[in-house]
């Protein structure tokens, strides 16, 4: 299942989201807006406002400043990286991949949309460098809760430590789960029925509020989530995932 959001009320909580000890990081996600109305939504926010506090970030699908999809974070000085670019085709389910460096000179943010590499059009863009990401709330479909809510559905919303590669991103645009594809800090499926959401391999809890469960879009998924997934080795060959990719356990590096 995925999660719809019905842009009124509807959104989840991920508390205690600890990225304190990462100055780069590559957020992973399948979206789908019901339509674009230049209507400011909070799709996935880092602190209770990641346009304002250190160490937040903010996606922003539907900006009511522009026609494009808007991504922000904001560093330990409080300056800005923001920008925005152009929107995929409302109606649909499309695989997200932005890399956001907030420690590098300048600071940067990468999009890939199903795996196609998108023009990136800086409004700000801070040269400090040194800052890492907060140890704080993943606000999904809501800002804090209460404003800028998200009219669409969301599901395998991952966040992996570092940029992720040119073979990994391709994974991704081919509908690869996250699971097969690296080894993320935080995963939440959205999947479950229930609030909290259920915890699989290496995630974290949300709380749900009013967000209901959907058909989910197609994705390749290994068959015993729960369980340390090792494919078999047949003639000594090191087995490979997507791509030549290796395989990953849930607690280790590549099996």
């Amino acid at each position: 299942m995925a999660r719809s959001f019905d842009g009124t009320n509807d959104d989840l909580t991920a508390a205690n989201v600890d990225l304190s000890g990462e100055s780069v990081i590559t957020v992973v996600y399948d979206a789908y807006e019901t339509a674009f109305d230049n209507v400011d939504e909070a799709l996935a926010e880092l602190t209770v406002n990641g346009a304002t506090n250190s160490g937040g970030f903010f996606l922003n699908p539907n900006g009511s400043g522009s026609t494009d999809y808007d991504v922000t974070m904001i560093n330990g000085i409080s300056e800005l990286t923001n920008g925005d670019f152009p929107r995929p085709s409302a109606g649909a389910f499309h695989k997200f991949v932005i890399i956001l460096s907030i420690g590098s000179n300048p600071n940067t943010i990468q999009v890939w949309v199903d795996g196609v590499s998108q023009t990136f059009t800086y409004a700000n863009q801070s040269t400090s460098t040194g800052h890492t990401f907060a140890n704080d709330t993943l606000y999904f479909g809501q800002r804090a809760g209460t404003s800028f809510p998200f009219n669409g559905r969301l599901q395998e919303f991952a966040i992996f430590s570092g940029a992720l590669n040119a073979g990994q991103i391709a994974a991704h645009a081919a509908k690869y789960s996250p699971l097969l594809v690296g080894q993320p800090l935080y995963y939440w499926p959205f999947i479950g029925r229930t609030s909290p959401e259920p915890e699989l391999i290496r995630g974290s809890t949300a709380t749900v509020d009013g967000a209901t469960a959907i058909a989910h879009n197609a994705v390749i998924y290994p068959a015993a989530p729960h369980a340390i997934f090792v494919p078999s080795v047949v003639g000594g060959a090191t087995p490979k995932g997507p791509f030549g990719l290796p395989f990953y356990g849930p607690f280790g590096g590549p099996i």
